[in-house]
C-alpha cells in the first residue's frame, strides 16, 4: 500500500497571561470543497512532504504561512510528536506538531486560503464534538500534553544545576503525576490507551535533554516495559488498578537508583582507599597510620557528591582513632572547580560543607575544602591524589563519556601530570552516541539542536552575559560578538584510568564497558518502538546524459505532465542545471518556465524554483522577460504569497529586471492593478526588522506619500492599501527614535485628525453627526485600530520623546477625535477599546493633556439609539446620509471624565469588558501625577438622589462624576451578576485616593444618607465600604468584588492614621479582617492575603490617636490569635497566585475572553506595584515595638512625619546595616584565604 508522509500544525493561543504555556484555545480549520480528501472536515493546518523538504518541520512552516498567513516570527514550536501512521485508503504517516501564537493579537491577523471554508478556536477537549479527518484526537494527543507534563518538561529543560540521576528522578516523577492526573485519566478509555498515552509522554521526557537520555531513559524505559508485559500477561485491571501498578513500579524504579548510589559509595572507598573502606572499618582497627588525601572534581553531581560526602564523614572517624601525634600527617583536600556560568561547583562545596565537623572534634586544618576558578586546575594539580569525574553519557562503542564542560580540560591537566582520572556513574548511563538519530522536538529541545556532528547542549547566551554588566551589553548588541555557552563535551577514554559502578565491586575499564554494551544492545529494541526519529527523504538520481537532452525533457516533463509532483521534479531539475549550463536552460526553457509559473504560481515549491531560475537567468540579452509587461505583472501578483522565500527571490528577481529596464518596469508598476499595493508589501517587507533601511526609506519622504495615498483612497474608509499604508508607517516609526523626530518635525501628526475624517470645524461645533454615527465595515475597523497604534507607538510612556509628542497632539487637535471617539461615537468595541488605550497613552503624566480632558464635555447618543443602529448598519447609514444632528436622540452633555467613569463601570449596559478596562486604564491615565484631578474628583463625591423625575434611565440621571462613582461602589448587589461594577469602581476609586492625603481627607468626611454629618443614622463613606465588604463576604459574593473593597481599603488607610483611627473605632472591623485569615478552608487565599496585608498596615499606621485601640493593643491580637508565621505566609501566598503574578500592566482583556463569560482580571496593576514595594515592611511591622515610630513614617496633614525622601531612606536603614556587616564579614574571609595562600 502507498504511503504518503504528510505534517499537522495544531496552533494554540494562551487566554490570560501565562509567559511558558502550550495554549488553552485550539485551531481548528474546516476543509473546502476544493480540496481533494477529506472534505468538510475540521482538521488542523496540514500538508504533504515534499521531496525537497529539509524536514517534517520545514514543510509544518510553510503550510502554517499558506494556510493562515502567520510567519515563523509569529509562533513557537512547542514540541513535535512521535509520527503516527494511519490507514485509510492508502497509509498517512504524520508528524504532528503544536505551536503556540506569541501574541495574542495575531490571532486577527488569521487569513485562511481555498483550502479551507472557516475557522474555530476551541477548547482542546471539544474536539471530540467535531468531524474531523480520521485520527486527529490521536495526533492531538501526541503533542498537547496534561499541563503537569508541560511544566515537568519545561523545569526539566531549565534545569542546569541538577545531574543526570537527579534528572531522571524527576522524569520519573513527572511520569507519575501524569499517571495520577485527571487529563489523562480523561483521554484514556482503558488501560491500554493509557499505557500508551504513557508511552507518548515517556517519548517527550527521554527527547527533552539530549545528553542527559541514557540516565533518563533507564527509568522511564524500564517502567514502560514492566508495565507492558504485565497488560500481556492478560490480567483484567481496572484503570484505578493498573494506575495503582504504574506508581508502584515507579517508586521501585526509584528506590533501585537510590540503591544503587550506596553500592557506588562503598565501592569508591573500598578500591580507591581501602583504609577509609566499609570493610575496613569495621574490622575495627586500633590506629591508623597517617592518610594525605587530595581530590579534585568540577560541576555537581549527585553521585559524586553522595561518595564524598561518605569519604568525609569516614575519614573522621578514621582520625579519631589515629594518635595525637599524627593528627598533622593526616589531611583530606577537596578541590571543586566552580563551573561557571552557573556555579554548580559552588553548589557542591555547600552541601559538603554541611557534613565538615567542628574545630573541637577534629583539627579544623586537616580536612579542608575549596572552590578554584574553571582554568586554574593546573595550579593545583601537582598536589592532587584522584581525579574524579561524574558522566551524563558513558559511550557503550568506546568508553568516552559526556559531562558538563570543563571535563576535558581536567583530564588533559591530569595526565600532564600523571594523575589518576575515574569516572564515578551508575551503569544505566551506558548508552550510543544518539539513540535513535532523534531529533529535537520542540521549543525546549530546539535549543538543543546543533549541527550535523555535534550533539552536545548549548544553553541561553545570557547566562553569561548577565555578569559582564549591561554596558558591554549595549556595545555588541548591534556587533557581530557571538556568545557560545556549551554546556557539554566529551572526554576521550584513553584520559580515563577506570570507571566505578554499581555493577562490580572493583575498577571497570573500557573493554568490561564495550562488553556491557554489547550484552544490553537488545533493550535498544524497544527504544526503536518509542523513538522513531524523523527520515529524510532522498530523491532518485538520474544517470548521466548530454546536457541539452537533458533540457529538452525536462522542459517536455515539465510542460506536458499531468501531475503538479511530477512538473515540480522537472523544474528541479532544470534549477539544478541552470548554473552550469545556463544558456541551454535559457533557450529551451524560458517561455515553459513563465507559463508554468503563471499556471502554478499558487505551489509554493513550484514557484519558488521557477523564480530561483529566472534570477539565474536574468541579464541585459534576455529580452523575453523584461519585455512584455505581463511578466512584471506576473511577477507583482506573486508578491501577495506569504512564503518568505517565494517573495524573496521574487524582490531580487524585480531588483535585477529594474536595474536591467528600470523606466519600463516602474511603468508596468504603476499600471497594474495592484502594482501599488505590492509595492507596499515590498517596503514593509524590507523595513521590518532593519534599522537602516527604515532611516533610508523614511528620508526618502515616504511619510508623505503614504498619507497622500491614504488621502487618494479615501482615508479609513479605504481599502486594503491604506492598511499596508499604515503598516509601513509603523515599521518605520516603531523602535526608531530618528524616524519619530523626523515624522513630528515634517508636520505629519497634524494630519492624524485629517485621518479620522475630523476636521477642525467641527472642534468648534462640539458634536457633530458625520462624525458621531459613521458606517463601521471591517476594513475600515482595521484601518481605524492600525491607526490608533500608530498614535500609541509616538506616545509610548516614559521614552524621551513622549511629552515632546502629546503637546503637539494637544496642540493639533489629535486628542480630540481620540475622545470623541472613545465616548461618544457608534464605533464597535474593538475601536472604542483601542481608542481608549491611546486616549490614556496621550495623557498619562501630561499636565496640558490632563488639563484638555477635564475642560470636554460629549455628547453620548441615547441607548435606544445604538442598539438599533448596532442591530441595523444599514439602517444606519441612511440616517447619517438623511438625518440631521436634531433627529438623532442624545443624553445631555455631561464631561468626559464622567463619561469616561460610566463607561468603565457599566452605566450604559452597553460596552464589553475590554472596553470598559480600557476606559478603567484611562482614567487611571488620567489621575496620574496629577493632585489636582485626584482632589477634583474627590470633592464631587456626594451620593446620588433616592430619586430623579428627569429619566428613567440610569445613565440619563443628572450625576456628578463622584456620585455616579460611588453609585457604582457602594450598590454592589444590585449588580451581583457582574461583579465588575464594584471591581472598575474600586479601582478608580482607588487612583483618586493613591498618595494623596487630602482627597483621603475629603472622602473621610462624606456620610451615606442625607447628607448631614450629625444625622445618627448616617454611616460614613469609609465605613459603608467597610460595611459592604462584610455582606459581601457573608453572602458569598464573587471573590472581585472582596478584592475590590479589600483594595480600597489598602490604598485609603496606607499612611493615614486618621483614616485608621476611623476603620477600627468599629469593633467589627477588626474581627472581620481576623476572621478569614485564621479560617483553614473555605475562604479564597487572596483574600486571606489581603486582609493580611490591611491589617498590617493598620498596624504599621497606628499612631495611636485612639486610646482605645493602640499598636501596644493591636500587638497581642496579632501575634496569639493570628501569629507572626501565619501572617507572613497570608501575605505571601497572595504574593504568589496566579491572579496576582498575571496582572496586566494596561488592563487588556481580549475580546474573545470578555465573550466568554467574566475574564480573568482580578487586580490593577498599580496595586500590584503598591503591594510588592511594601508588603516586607507590613510583614516585619507586627513584630517591631509597639511604642516605637512606624518605620515610613506619616505624611498627613495632622501627623508630623518625614518628607518622602528621608522616610525611603529609614525603611532601608535596616537593609543597609546588614549589607554593611556582611560586607565586613566577607572582607576579613577574604584576609583569611589570602593568609592560608600565602602558608602554602
Amino acid at each position: 500500500m502507498k504511503e504518503r508522509r504528510v505534517v499537522t500544525s495544531f496552533l494554540t493561543y494562551t487566554e490570560g497571561s501565562e509567559t511558558f504555556s502550550q495554549g488553552n484555545k485550539l485551531l481548528l480549520l474546516k476543509r473546502s470543497d476544493k480540496v481533494r480528501t477529506y472534505q468538510n472536515h475540521w482538521a488542523g493546518v496540514s500538508g504533504g512532504i515534499e521531496t525537497n523538504d529539509s524536514s517534517p518541520l520545514e514543510r509544518a512552516l510553510k503550510e502554517i504561512r499558506e494556510e493562515t498567513s502567520l510567519s515563523s516570527n509569529d509562533i513557537t514550536l512547542i514540541r513535535s510528536g512521535k509520527p503516527l501512521k494511519i490507514t485509510t485508503e492508502i497509509t498517512w504517516k504524520v508528524y504532528p506538531f503544536l505551536f503556540h501564537i506569541n501574541s495574542p493579537t495575531l490571532i486577527n491577523q488569521i487569513r485562511i486560503d481555498w483550502e479551507h471554508q472557516t475557522f474555530k478556536w476551541i477548547n482542546p477537549s471539544e474536539i471530540i464534538n467535531y468531524e474531523c479527518v480520521p485520527s486527529l484526537l490521536e495526533t492531538l494527543h501526541r503533542v498537547y500534553l496534561p499541563l503537569c507534563v508541560h511544566e515537568g518538561l519545561n523545569d526539566l529543560f531549565k534545569n542546569r544545576s541538577s545531574g543526570a540521576q537527579e534528572l531522571s528522578m524527576k522524569a520519573l516523577d513527572i511520569l507519575k503525576e501524569a499517571v495520577k492526573s485527571k487529563e489523562c485519566r480523561t483521554i484514556s478509555k482503558d488501560t491500554l490507551e493509557l499505557w500508551r498515552n504513557l508511552l507518548n509522554i515517556g517519548w517527550h521526557l527521554t527527547q527533552i535533554r539530549p545528553n542527559m537520555k541514557a540516565s533518563i531513559s533507564y527509568g522511564i524505559i524500564n517502567v514502560l516495559k514492566r508495565s507492558k508485559q504485565f497488560l500481556q500477561e492478560g490480567k483484567k485491571l481496572s484503570l484505578e488498578e493498573f494506575e495503582t501498578f504504574v506508581i508502584d513500579l515507579i517508586d521501585q524504579t526509584k528506590s533501585t537508583f537510590q540503591e544503587n548510589e550506596k553500592k557506588i559509595n562503598e565501592n569508591f572507598l573500598n578500591v580507591l582507599f581501602p583504609s577509609l573502606g566499609v570493610k575496613k572499618l569495621q574490622g575495627g582497627q586500633e590506629t591508623n597510620p597517617p592518610l594525605k588525601i587530595h581530590i579534585i572534581t568540577l560541576s555537581y553531581s549527585s553521585t559524586i557528591c553522595s561518595a564524598l560526602s561518605s569519604l568525609i564523614q569516614n575519614f573522621i572517624n578514621y582520625s579519631s582513632s589515629q594518635l595525637r601525634e599524627d593528627y598533622d600527617s593526616s589531611s583530606l583536600t577537596i578541590t571543586i572547580m566552580e563551573s561557571r556560568p552557573l556555579n554548580e561547583g559552588a553548589t557542591l562545596a555547600k552541601k559538603l560543607s554541611s557534613f565538615l565537623p567542628s574545630s573541637t572534634n577534629t583539627p579544623s586544618h586537616s580536612i579542608c575544602i575549596q572552590v578554584i576558578t574553571d582554568v586554574s586546575c593546573n595550579y593545583f594539580m601537582s598536589s592532587v591524589t584522584h581525579v574524579l569525574l561524574g558522566a551524563d553519557r558513558i559511550l557503550g562503542n568506546n568508553g568516552n563519556i559526556i559531562n558538563k564542560i570543563g571535563s576535558m580540560s581536567l583530564a588533559l591537566s591530569a595526565n600532564y601530570f600523571n594523575k589518576p582520572v575515574y569516572i564515578l556513574s551508575k551503569s544505566d548511563k551506558i548508552a550510543s552516541f544518539s539513540s535513535s538519530g532523534d531529533e529535537p522536538s520542540g521549543e525546549m529541545e530546539q535549543e538543543s539542536k546543533k549541527e550535523e556532528g555535534e550533539e552536545m547542549e548549548e544553553n541561553d547566551s545570557t547566562e553569561l552575559t548577565n555578569s559582564y554588566g549591561q554596558d558591554w551589553i549595549d556595545n555588541i548588541r548591534e556587533k557581530n560578538v557571538l556568545i557560545r555557552n556549551i554546556y557539554f563535551e566529551m572526554v576521550e577514554s584513553k584520559f580515563i584510568n577506570g570507571y566505578l559502578m554499581e555493577i562490580d565491586d572493583d575498577v571497570i575499564n573500557v573493554n568490561m564497558i564495550k562488553e556491557l554494551w554489547n550484552l544490553r544492545k537488545d533493550s535498544e529494541k524497544i527504544f526503536d518502538e518509542i523513538y522513531r526519529g524523523y527520515r529524510e527523504l532522498l530523491g532518485e538520481k538520474g544517470q548521466p546524459q548530454s546536457a541539452e537532452d537533458t533540457v529538452i525533457k525536462l522542459v517536455d516533463r515539465a510542460s506536458n505532465s499531468t501531475l503538479l509532483e511530477d512538473r515540480r521534479a522537472a523544474i528541479l531539475g532544470l534549477k539544478g542545471l541552470s548554473r552550469e549550463y545556463r544558456q541551454e536552460v535559457g533557450e529551451k526553457s524560458l517561455g515553459s518556465l513563465l507559463h508554468i509559473l503563471n499556471e502554478d504560481k499558487a505551489d509554493i515549491d513550484t514557484a519558488k524554483a521557477i523564480l530561483e531560475i529566472l534570477n539565474i537567468l536574468c541579464t541585459p540579452d534576455i529580452h523575453e522577460i523584461h519585455e512584455d509587461s505581463s511578466n512584471i505583472h506576473l511577477f507583482l501578483d506573486i508578491l501577495q504569497e506569504y512564503d518568505f522565500y517565494v517573495r524573496f527571490h521574487d524582490i531580487q528577481l524585480l531588483r535585477a529586471l529594474l536595474i536591467v529596464r528600470p523606466d519600463h518596469v516602474q511603468d508596468c508598476i504603476l499600471t497594474a492593478p495592484m502594482g501599488i499595493s505590492q509595492g507596499l508589501l515590498l517596503l514593509i517587507s524590507l523595513t521590518e526588522n532593519n534599522a537602516d533601511i527604515q532611516k533610508i526609506v523614511a528620508f526618502e519622504n515616504a511619510f508623505e506619500r503614504l498619507l497622500e495615498i491614504i488621502a487618494e483612497e479615501d482615508g479609513l474608509n479605504g481599502g486594503i492599501i491604506v492598511q499596508d499604508c499604515l503598516q509601513l508607517i509603523h515599521n518605520l516609526l516603531r523602535y526608531n527614535v530618528s524616524n519619530q523626530n523626523f515624522f513630528r518635525e515634517t508636520s505629519c501628526i497634524q494630519r492624524i485628525p485629517a485621518l479620522l475624517s475630523y476636521s477642525a470645524e467641527f472642534q468648534h461645533q462640539g458634536f457633530e453627526l458625520e462624525f458621531l454615527v459613521q458606517d463601521w465595515h471591517d476594513q475600515k475597523i482595521v484601518n481605524t485600530i492600525v491607526l490608533l497604534e500608530l498614535i500609541k507607538i509616538l506616545v509610548v510612556p516614559n521614552n524621551m520623546n513622549t511629552v515632546t509628542n502629546q503637546n503637539v497632539m494637544v496642540q493639533c487637535g489629535v486628542l480630540k477625535p481620540i475622545i470623541e471617539l472613545a465616548l461618544s461615537s457608534n464605533a464597535p468595541s474593538p475601536v472604542k477599546s483601542n481608542s481608549l488605550y491611546a486616549l490614556a497613552d496621550l495623557i498619562r503624566g501630561n499636565q496640558n493633556s490632563q488639563e484638555f480632558l477635564s475642560r470636554i464635555v460629549v455628547t453620548v447618543p441615547h441607548p435606544s439609539y445604538r442598539i438599533s443602529d448596532s442591530l441595523d448598519p444599514s439602517q444606519a447609514n441612511r440616517n447619517s446620509a438623511q438625518s440631521s444632528q436634531d433627529q438623532i436622540p442624545t443624553l445631555p452633555p455631561r464631561p468626559a471624565v464622567m463619561a469616561l467613569i460610566a463607561v468603565a463601570v457599566g452605566a450604559e449596559h452597553l460596552e464589553s469588558y475590554s472596553t470598559r478596562a480600557a476606559a478603567t486604564y484611562a482614567f487611571e491615565s488620567y489621575t496620574f501625577n496629577n493632585i489636582n484631578a485626584q482632589l477634583v474628583l474627590a470633592s464631587t463625591l456626594t451620593p446620588p438622589p433616592d430619586d430623579n423625575p428627569n429619566s428613567e434611565i440610569f445613565a440619563a440621571k443628572p450625576q456628578s462624576a463622584g456620585s455616579l462613582l460611588l453609585s457604582a461602589l457602594l450598590e454592589w448587589e444590585d449588580s451581583e451578576a457582574d461583579p465588575y461594577v464594584v471591581w472598575f469602581a474600586s479601582v478608580i476609586f482607588s487612583h483618586i485616593l493613591m498618595n494623596n492625603e487630602k482627597s483621603k481627607e475629603i472622602a473621610r468626611a462624606i456620610f451615606i444618607g442625607d447628607g448631614n454629618e450629625n444625622a445618627e443614622e448616617n454611616v460614613s463613606l469609609l465605613h459603608s465600604i467597610a460595611g459592604n465588604l462584610m455582606m459581601a463576604t457573608r453572602q458569598n459574593a464573587d471573590v472581585r468584588v472582596l478584592i475590590g473593597y479589600l483594595s480600597v481599603l489598602c490604598v485609603w488607610l496606607w499612611d493615614s492614621p486618621i483614616s485608621i483611627r476611623e476603620f477600627l473605632s468599629e469593633g467589627a472591623h477588626l474581627q472581620m479582617l481576623i476572621t478569614p485569615i485564621t479560617q483553614s478552608s473555605g475562604i479564597d487565599t487572596i483574600v486571606q492575603g489581603l486582609c493580611a496585608f490591611l491589617l498590617g498596615i493598620c498596624y504599621e499606621f497606628n499612631h495611636n490617636l485612639d486610646p482605645q485601640i493602640t499598636r501596644s493593643t493591636l500587638q497581642p491580637i496579632l501575634l496569639n490569635r493570628i501569629g507572626f508565621d501565619q501572617f507572613v505566609n497570608r501575605i505571601t501566598r497572595l504574593r504568589e497566585s496566579t491572579h496576582f503574578k498575571h496582572a496586566t500592566q494596561y488592563l487588556q482583556i481580549l475580546p474573545e475572553a470578555a465573550a466568554k463569560g467574566l475574564p480573568d482580571l482580578y487586580f490593577d496593576y498599580a496595586f500590584v506595584e503598591f503591594f510588592k514595594n511594601n508588603y516586607e515592611i507590613i510583614q516585619r511591622s507586627i513584630r517591631a515595638d509597639p511604642n516605637a515610630k512606624s518605620s515610613l513614617g506619616y505624611k498627613g496633614s495632622d501627623y508630623q512625619g518625614e518628607n518622602d525622601s528621608t522616610s525611603m531612606i529609614i525603611s532601608y536603614k535596616d537593609v543597609i546595616q546588614t549589607q554593611e556587616k556582611e560586607i565586613n564579614q566577607l572582607k576579613e574571609s577574604i584576609k583569611q584565604i589570602e593568609n592560608q595562600l600565602e602558608s602554602q
